[in-house]
């Protein structure tokens, strides 16, 4: 099941604590999808599943901000998208 924004681009999507990379699934991908989403750099489903592409998004994000392009989404890059 998917589900929609936040209605306020600051809106908080929830906290993620632990890292989270392909093949990760549940309410924590939800949140990192969120994020990612109001950050503009997810536009895939809020599904809680981490795919290749969502990777391939949070590798694009990481870019952004000058980190190693792990497509995982660790301490730096949960910061980075103040989900951590």
């Amino acid at each position: 099941q998917t589900c929609a924004l936040p209605i306020y681009a600051n809106a908080s999507c929830g906290w993620v604590d632990a890292t989270l990379k392909i093949r990760s699934k549940g309410p924590a991908v939800r949140v990192a999808q969120c994020a990612m989403a109001r950050e503009g750099f997810w536009t895939g489903p809020i599904d809680g599943f981490y795919t290749k592409d969502f990777s391939v998004a949070v590798k694009a994000f990481q870019a952004s901000h000058k980190f190693r392009k792990t497509g995982q989404l660790d301490i730096r890059t949960r910061k980075a998208l103040l989900v951590a």
